[in-house]
């Protein structure tokens, strides 16, 4: 279990982790039921796991809109050539 934790807690890559969530979930919920481990003791430890995985989804998110909005914006952006072509053509 413990392994299993701190793997998911180390990896950076949203796609793992979001596949090895459930799993892990499910193997904390399983040693609660058995008493291996207090109920409450689950409960904080998914959800500081739930947590992280959003948090790492979200920043994943973020990072590529900035990256979509950059990439916007440079095509956007008129360089000389395009506004001579511009002011040739409305003539």
């Amino acid at each position: 279990m413990r392994n299993a934790i701190k793997d998911l807690r180390t990896d950076v890559v949203v796609a793992s982790v979001i596949e090895k969530l459930p799993k892990v979930v499910a193997m904390v919920d399983k040693l609660a039921k058995k008493n291996v481990i207090h109920k409450n003791k689950a409960a904080n430890l998914k959800s500081k796991l739930t947590k992280r995985a959003n948090a790492l989804a979200a920043t994943s998110k973020a990072e590529t809109g900035t990256e979509k909005k950059a990439e916007k914006a440079e095509t956007k952006t008129k360089t000389p050539v395009k506004k001579a072509a511009k002011k040739v053509a409305k003539k």
